[in-house]
């Protein structure tokens, strides 16, 4: 049977449908939506077909199993998802007695099989079949084994077959949030009900909202004043959900001169920096010590660099019949291009030795530094684990190093001490007085 060696060409034939984007070409086994203006694209094909998906099944033999892959990628220059669909239109006329020989499995990866029949057939995926939705970048892969019984002879020598898959793919827009206010307490005056914030935007998953402030945010009534006392927090981010800001109010009766608490930023800053200014819309009595609001940034990128806040003129102040102020500064950093090949920093070592020949008892103190030192470090000599040491017969003491301390300038440096060696003194007898009988 081996002499029975024919040829069988899969091509996959792309056709334009009404709901699909029009189809053309990736790769060899690739599948690629490339947006609204290319549309679905295949590459490069083969000799027998520039939308012959399947490389492998080429030159097959009786008895033969062959495997491809095909993968189904989204490479949408907007951005966005998509669902991909696939469905199969059968033999091409003239192929369906070669196809029917053979046996065509596809498997989605993850997914489980979407075909398992005679290549000739549709069962499965006569209908728009959903491969999946697919992320910017993403991809979906299928599996594809063809068999060819050992049955067949001669006959289908060098025969051909064709069968057609149609790929669709449409587009899905990003879910949008809202955003939406609301005041807590439920005996607010409708003059403060009215000042509540709306937002007609919507906005995608991520975005960072910062909350609109209520106007008026003071508002004066018979007997007092409602204040706005601010939101819960400042910014909040979208995270696949829509975000409410809930505000609070205040009401402070008339009955004595209240102060307000003012913050600016020192200089000609941007207005990413100036809108983190904090805000105070409380009536603080005379007599009141203020303690300051921190920004609700305290680093901002803006400009080329990174904007980082330094901090208050106080930490707090005393209201003294006057309105108070918190001045605060920042400080801008431009954006550093690291080097492609930072130099490599030059480090030295630091050594102890001692003069002369000395006992195993005396070296023993040497010190030992492990350190690694850049050029121009000053290094302090480090002391011996021992300055003295008695030995039989005497006493080694340290005098000292050479010096103090050195400076590392483009090379090792070296300690040298020194011991020194006092003998212990022989003791002396008591002298006999002449005049002292020795044997009293």
């Amino acid at each position: 049977m081996k002499n029975n060696k024919f040829k069988t060409f899969i091509i996959l034939m792309v056709l334009v449908m009404a709901l699909a984007i029009p189809a053309y070409v990736l790769g060899i086994g690739g599948v690629s939506y490339k947006g609204q203006t290319d549309g679905i694209v295949f590459e490069p094909g083969t000799d027998e077909s520039p939308t012959d998906l399947f490389a492998n099944f080429k030159d097959v033999m009786p008895g033969d199993t062959l495997t491809d892959t095909v993968e189904v990628r989204n490479d949408n220059p907007n951005g966005k998802a998509v669902n991909v669909y696939m469905r199969a239109l059968g033999a091409e006329g003239g192929s369906e007695d070669f196809l029917s020989q053979l046996t065509l499995d596809v498997e989605k990866v993850g997914g489980g099989k979407l075909f398992d029949a005679k290549a000739s057939e549709k069962t499965g995926l006569e209908d728009w079949t959903l491969l999946g939705t697919i992320d910017n970048g993403g991809k979906q892969t299928l599996n594809v084994k063809l068999g060819v019984p050992l049955s067949m002879g001669n006959d289908y020598q060098s025969d051909m077959g064709t069968f057609k898959w149609q790929f669709k793919a449409e587009e899905i827009d990003p879910p949008e949030y809202k955003v939406t206010y609301k005041y807590t307490g439920d005996n607010l005056p409708e003059s403060v009900m009215k000042t509540l914030p709306t937002d007609d935007k919507t906005y995608l998953d991520g975005t960072k909202v910062k909350a609109t402030e209520p106007n008026p945010a003071r508002i004066k009534i018979d007997g007092g004043t409602w204040i706005f006392e601010g939101w819960d927090e400042d910014i909040k981010t979208v995270e696949k959900a829509d975000i409410e800001f809930v505000g609070t109010w205040d009401f402070v009766e008339d009955y004595e001169p209240v102060y307000r608490v003012y913050y600016k930023y020192d200089g000609d800053l941007p207005k990413a920096v100036e809108d983190t200014l904090p805000i105070d819309n409380h009536d603080h009595k005379n007599g009141t010590t203020v303690n300051v609001k921190s920004p609700s940034e305290t680093t901002v990128k803006a400009g080329g660099g990174t904007w980082t806040f330094d901090g208050w003129d106080a930490a707090s102040k005393k209201i003294n019949r006057a309105d108070i102020e918190f001045v605060g500064t920042w400080t801008f950093v431009e954006d550093e291009v690291p080097p492609d090949d930072p130099p490599e920093k030059s480090v030295h070592r630091v050594y102890y030795k001692y003069k002369g020949d000395l006992p195993l008892t005396i070296k023993d103190t040497l010190p030992i530094d492990n350190n690694d030192y850049e050029d121009g470090t000053e290094v302090k000599a480090k002391d011996p684990s021992s300055t003295e040491v008695k030995e039989d017969g005497g006493v080694w003491d340290f005098i000292g190093w050479d010096a103090s301390s050195k400076k590392i300038d483009g090379a090792d440096i070296e300690f040298v001490g020194e011991w020194v060696y006092t003998a212990d003194e022989d003791p002396i007898d008591d002298p006999v007085d002449d005049d002292e009988d020795p044997t009293d």
